[in-house]
């Protein structure tokens, strides 16, 4: 095949075939890259909603022991459930603003 081929085609034909090389695996390593940065930013993102869920879970955990005290009907508790109550609200507007956003 290549007897046919002048001197300056032979030595295009040769240089082609690195070059080919050099695309598909400069191809392969970047398709790579970039499957690893969206995983690494699908893993960023759930961690910050962990974050945000652990924050109103808490909060919720605290307003539950103030409610279970007010049952008992023990001094300041109401109150108490009552401000944990708005330090709730305001957890859970966090942590589904930072769901939807």
């Amino acid at each position: 095949m290549l007897r046919r081929l002048s001197v300056r085609g032979k030595i295009l034909a040769a240089l082609a075939v690195p070059v080919l090389v050099l695309f598909v695996a400069a191809a392969v390593i970047s398709g790579q890259a970039i499957s690893a940065a969206r995983g690494a930013s699908q893993t960023n993102a759930l961690v910050e909603a962990l974050e945000v869920q652990d924050a109103a879970g808490t909060a919720i955990a605290a307003e539950r022991g103030y409610a279970i005290l007010d049952s008992y009907r023990v001094e300041g508790a109401e109150q108490m459930m009552l401000e944990q109550r708005e330090a709730t609200d305001r957890a859970l507007d966090a942590r589904d603003r930072a769901s939807t956003g």
